[in-house]
């Protein structure tokens, strides 16, 4: 499958009532738990005053929590346009349109607008790409500081249920794939990419990793 259909189909998969959907359970509930993982390793890596590039960033959860303390502008990309229309209108109610920009698309095609950060965020985005190492590749080389994202944990009872729900989705002739991929293979590429994992947390089914630029420990 090519990432131009998945990006098609995301667009589809995640619309208006989806995103209508996470913005009231936001509201109710607060963050999901991932991204209070996510959340926690950037707020130990105590930053302040900085810039986040937040890769799929949906309606905008995790740029929302961090201008509390930690950043002053963000860059907010997502493939699906119901998501940031939901994310911008977040921003105007709270002022803050004028500190977010918006790139609508693919993550991979955009990657040379896209600005360095020194916050990047991946929350379960990562599963949702077919091509996971560019992707990686392209959005940690503009991680200046930390480096962050949630991936399905590689475990037996989570590839059934992504292997099933994959199944539904060819059945019904949903272009839209998820996959569950090596957190080894992973740590590799950003090994070689010169980061160093600072962390892992993560619930039964999902894991959270935050790395930081080894550049940026010398600086």
């Amino acid at each position: 499958m090519s990432c131009c259909a998945h990006c098609d189909a995301t667009e589809i998969l995640f619309g208006p009532e989806k995103a209508s959907r996470d913005l009231k359970r936001y509201m109710q509930k607060g963050p999901d738990k991932t991204t209070e993982l996510m959340l926690k390793g950037i707020r130990n890596a105590k930053l302040a005053n900085v810039r986040l590039l937040d890769i799929g960033g949906g309606i905008g959860v995790l740029h929302h929590e961090l201008f509390k303390d930690t950043i002053n502008r963000a860059v907010h990309v997502d493939a699906s346009s119901a998501f940031i229309c939901i994310a911008q209108e977040q921003d105007l109610k709270h002022g803050r349109e004028e500190l977010v920009d918006y790139l609508h698309g693919d993550v991979v095609d955009l990657a040379e607008s896209m600005p360095s950060a020194q916050i990047v965020t991946l929350d379960r985005v990562i599963c949702c790409y077919p091509d996971w190492e560019t992707l990686v590749r392209v959005t940690a080389e503009k991680a200046d500081t930390i480096y962050t994202f949630s991936i399905p944990r590689d475990r037996w009872f989570v590839r059934l249920f992504i292997g099933i729900e994959n199944m539904i989705r060819r059945v019904k002739g949903d272009a839209f794939r998820a996959f569950v991929h090596s957190s080894e293979k992973l740590d590799s590429v950003l090994g070689e990419m010169g980061f160093k994992k600072l962390g892992a947390k993560g619930t039964l089914s999902w894991e959270v990793f935050t790395y930081t630029n080894k550049n940026s420990l010398r600086s």
